[in-house]
């Protein structure tokens, strides 16, 4: 991917589809984004999520509870375990003994400080703050509740319930995918997250309103103009090498039935969709409350 990007990267859309009441639609329970999937008489259930906590969208309705506690198996996009999230943590620190300064031009770094100033973040931690985990950090508001996100709450009701948990990636095969960006790509990435969180955020609720709408249209509209506007490796390996992982990563599960998938909504719509090369493996897929 050593290439320079003249056009915007979306990390919102990427974000959000892997705090505050505003005007989306709360998500009605009829119309979650889940699935069935059913070959040779075994059934299972798949989940389209949003990394979000904002109220809207982070409701989790009786349907999928109930598909939920029928399963004996949740396949979570990573395993939330107490290991992975210091893992997790411990990177967005890892500046490898070179400073963000270094590597982020000059002009924009009193925009970084202030948007560290406004997420919270003290001076000391903006120091040691990893070059490629500084648009991570500004993409969202600060109000982002990481355990009221629907994906968290999902991996807890699981643990509750005692079912076993079965992640679809690696915290590593997920980090890789903004480690492997180069640095122009993250300097795009880091500009948009200022840009987004200086003018109120405007994508996070476009994205918000479409995910709470129900509407799947809305969101292959979002899905399309990333894959519009980003460079084709981004998206590939963004997007269409992580579906064809964890579809193949899943698919053990699926032949034994019973198993619940909860991924990022991204990765089931629009082209080259899990749904879509579970469909050409002879699953029979159906939405269920339409």
């Amino acid at each position: 991917m050593q290439t320079s990007f003249p056009f915007r990267l979306n990390l919102f859309r990427i974000l959000i589809f892997l705090t505050l009441s505003l005007v989306a639609p709360v998500l009605l329970a009829n119309q979650p984004f889940l699935w069935k999937a059913e070959r040779d008489g075994k059934e299972s259930h798949i989940m389209g999520t949003i990394h979000s906590s904002h109220p809207d969208v982070r409701g989790i309705p009786d349907a999928v509870l109930e598909a939920l506690a029928q399963s004996s198996v949740f396949m979570p996009e990573i395993d939330l375990t107490n290991e992975n999230i210091g893992i997790m943590a411990a990177a967005a620190f890892d500046f490898g003994g070179q400073s963000w300064e270094t590597r982020v031009p000059e002009h924009l770094h009193s925009r970084v400080r202030s948007a560290a100033q406004r997420a919270g973040l003290p001076e000391l931690m903006l120091r040691n703050l990893a070059f490629e985990m500084i648009p991570v950090f500004f993409a969202l508001p600060p109000t982002e509740d990481f355990f009221q996100v629907m994906d968290v709450r999902l991996y807890q009701e699981a643990r509750d319930r005692q079912i076993e948990v079965r992640a679809l990636e690696t915290v590593e095969e997920q980090m890789a995918v903004f480690r492997n960006l180069d640095d122009g790509t993250i300097i795009q990435l880091i500009e948009e997250a200022l840009d987004e969180m200086e003018n109120g955020y405007p994508q996070y609720h476009e994205l918000i309103a479409a995910y709470a709408s129900g509407d799947p249209a809305r969101v292959v509209k979002l899905i399309e103009d990333l894959r519009t506007d980003s460079n084709e490796d981004y998206v590939d390996a963004l997007l269409d090498q992580r579906n064809r992982t964890m579809t193949e990563k899943a698919l053990p599960s699926l032949e034994e039935g019973n198993a619940f998938i909860a991924v990022g909504l991204a990765h089931l719509l629009g082209p080259g969709n899990m749904l879509e090369l579970l469909n050409s493996q002879g699953y029979e897929i159906t939405r269920l409350g339409e």
